[in-house]
């Protein structure tokens, strides 16, 4: 039950490639088509805010908003 090393960096290296490749053709074609139909959501600028951000008198972003994106 050996496993060559090469085989294994083969397998990651394609594996990652795979994963950005089905990530690409998700956000890319699927999320924008889903959107149209759903009545023009833009799913890349949707998210659910849990916590608001505090901001100090002077405006500057003491803690910044807790969403899920």
């Amino acid at each position: 039950m050996k496993i060559k090393v090469t085989d294994l960096a083969v397998a990651v290296i394609l594996g990652g490639a795979m994963g950005a490749v089905v990530k690409g053709f998700v956000n890319l074609v699927m999320m924008p088509v889903i959107g149209h139909f759903a009545g023009g959501v833009n799913f890349a600028d949707l998210k659910v805010v849990l916590t608001d951000a505090v901001t100090a008198a002077d405006g500057k972003v003491t803690i910044p908003e807790n969403a899920i994106m």
